[in-house]
């Protein structure tokens, strides 16, 4: 059966989980697109439904992809399937999945570890970035500090291009957070805009923690405490400050440099 009724409590459950609110309460989450369905399935995801319309994408292109998962299939009118998913014509599935933990107990860091703390950080389409630039980096988890986005907001989704589901993320409070890198002896060093300390004049090899503040304030003085080492960018321009997402990619892409063995 084919669902046409935009009425249906299934298209209207998918629709609620647009708010934040929907999410957090159902544990539940959806994202589109077959690249992004392969990347959950790799990341080990719990998939509940699947909709699709077979205008766009064949029920047996699914199921081999699918196979051994517990998944149930929903063909949806062509109509419903684009007034659900925000690259119409394009994301030929939408899928229905369960959240996963994200606590310090659900990941296994190497001794070397490299891993990048993002606090704070309200635009979806940042973290995303963020998210891509760490797995494209090579870094070992990325930590989200006091996030003001959840990671399972579709834009994230979307402009992380699925790295959400294979890399490391784990979620806690800047207090928390510190406390775990300190705990384990991480060499921290956090972005600040009130230093002489250039980031290519720091060291990053061994265990490093790399923190960005939001893309308005900062770091918080959490961050700030003597022991940390505070870095920034050198800007040769009129403003002082750089989109976060473009200092990650900087400031990550110097620790791989330097922990490459040529």
């Amino acid at each position: 059966m084919i669902i046409t009724s935009f009425q249906n409590p299934a298209i209207k459950f998918i629709q609620s989980l647009e708010k934040p609110r929907e999410r957090r309460d159902s544990g539940l989450f959806v994202f589109e697109g077959i690249k992004e369905l392969s990347l959950a399935i790799e990341g080990h995801f719990d998939l509940e439904k699947i909709f699709y319309s077979s205008s766009l994408i064949l029920r047996e292109e699914i199921e081999r992809m699918t196979q051994g998962q517990s998944v149930e299939l929903i063909e949806v009118s062509k109509e419903i399937f684009n007034h659900l998913v925000y690259r119409k014509d394009i994301a030929n599935v939408l899928v229905l999945a369960k959240q996963k933990k994200h606590d310090f107990a659900q990941v296994d860091l190497p001794e070397d570890a490299l891993i990048a703390v993002i606090e704070g950080i309200e635009k979806p389409g940042n973290m995303g970035a963020i998210l891509r630039t760490a797995d494209a980096a090579g870094v070992d988890a990325v930590i989200i500090a006091d996030g003001k986005t959840d990671i399972y907001n579709p834009n994230v989704i979307r402009s992380s291009v699925g790295c959400v589901f294979t890399m490391p993320i784990l979620q806690a409070s800047s207090v928390d957070a510190l406390n775990f890198l300190q705990k384990n002896k991480f060499n921290i060093f956090t972005t600040y805009l009130f230093t002489d300390h250039y980031y290519y004049q720091s060291n990053f090899k061994g265990k490093t923690a790399i923190v960005f503040g939001s893309e308005d304030r900062g770091v918080t003085d959490i961050w700030l405490e003597e022991s940390i080492k505070k870095i920034k960018i050198p800007m040769q321009g009129k403003i002082d400050s750089m989109n976060v997402s473009n200092s990650a990619a900087i400031l990550l892409f110097e620790a791989v440099r330097q922990r490459t063995k040529i």
